[in-house]
């Protein structure tokens, strides 16, 4: 029996879940068809990319929703803070550029306030019974859509800002108008590195995992098309024996 198939009872979760309980059901959260615990499928069942996008999303979901997926976010969010503390004392330390530390100020306080709106908004839901602690499936509303335009642009502009500099800044003389505070352009050249490797990673693994869906899809329709061919077969032998006993009898 598949973990989808478990009757509803074995997965029933009746108000906050204690830390001690978890293991029971996982450290990334309670992953099954559940009408209280919400429900993202198998990956079995995914037939397309954007089924495939879905399932993703939730299932990254459900693992930053579980108690230890909010303790590590909220320990991430030492970076945004870092960056908003690094911004503010190197506000004037970066003529080369002037809105590179203004940048590491925006990028790290639109992340605290996104945090800050999904914690309350996910504390909000679970007291008001309108979702289980560690729901499965989650939906990219309204607020969602909003901040991620929002860091977007603001990570298309700290790109456009970074590359304009390259060959132009240097660290060690502040006097002149090429000069940025290294500590400052290393943080805002690492960070957007960063995002750029993960979404690279993140467009590899997608474009794999569409092969395989695609694949596996291709698969299962060559596989019904020959039990069909099969049954089609088995069905006239049977009907021609049929019409062979009854000439036979008849004769």
């Amino acid at each position: 029996m598949s973990a989808t198939e478990f009757p509803q009872e074995v997965w029933t979760v009746h108000g906050p879940i204690p830390l001690c309980s978890l293991r029971r059901f996982g450290a990334v959260g309670v992953m099954t068809r559940n009408g209280l615990t919400g429900t993202w499928d198998d990956l079995n069942v995914v037939s397309g990319p954007r089924g495939l996008f879905t399932y993703g999303y939730n299932a990254f979901s459900s693992v930053f929703h579980t108690a230890f997926g909010m303790a590590l976010a909220a320990l991430l969010n030492i970076i945004p803070m870092s960056m908003i503390v690094i911004g503010l004392l190197n506000m004037e330390q970066c003529a080369v550029e002037p809105y590179l530390p203004k940048w590491l100020i925006w990028m790290g306080a639109l992340l605290l306030v996104k945090y800050a709106v999904d914690t309350t908004l996910r504390i909000y839901k679970v007291c008001c019974a309108k979702e289980a602690p560690l729901s499965g499936t989650h939906h990219f509303g309204p607020l969602d859509w909003i901040f991620s335009g929002f860091i977007t642009m603001c990570f298309l502009l700290g790109s456009y800002w970074l590359y304009g500099t390259f060959g132009r800044a240097q660290f060690t003389m502040s006097e002149y108008t090429d000069y940025c505070d290294i500590l400052t352009y290393g943080s805002v050249f690492v960070i957007i590195l960063l995002i750029y490797v993960i979404l690279f990673v993140l467009c590899c693994v997608f474009c794999v995992c569409c092969g395989v869906v695609c694949w596996k899809s291709k698969v299962d329709r060559e596989r019904y098309q020959v039990a069909n061919m099969v049954q089609t077969a088995v069905s006239s032998l049977i009907l021609l024996l049929l019409n062979f006993s009854l000439h036979s009898a008849r004769n």
